[in-house]
């Protein structure tokens, strides 16, 4: 399951997303980032590999449209991009390495 975090999101069903599933990857971004725009091809091609995956759910949250989140769900994110990893709504680790596919897959599965 794929989420773009947009104004038209309702917020609280996806906190409830990430509070009731065990596997869910957050890419927190900002369009005016080098780094992000640098990611997004790659990103876009993890996101197209696990998107008809029930057990991984990856949610995009560009940097306006996170104000409307919990704090619980922002803590942590100081630049970008930042990709983390939460299990029933709990954060359970950061990725830091390498941002091409292989290694991301690898993140999303363990």
């Amino acid at each position: 399951m794929i989420i773009n975090l947009n104004e038209d999101n309702n917020i609280k069903k996806v906190e409830d997303i990430i509070k009731k599933h065990d596997n869910v990857i957050i890419l927190y971004f900002s369009d005016l980032c080098y780094h992000c725009n640098v990611l997004k091809p790659t990103w876009f091609k993890l996101c197209t590999h696990f998107k008809n995956t029930n057990d991984v759910v990856i949610i995009n949250a560009e940097f306006n449209n996170i104000k409307q989140l919990k704090e619980k769900y922002k803590e942590g994110v100081s630049g970008f991009p930042t990709i983390l990893k939460y299990s029933n709504g709990e954060k359970k680790s950061e990725y830091v390495g390498e941002r091409d596919l292989r290694n991301l897959k690898k993140f999303v599965k363990k």
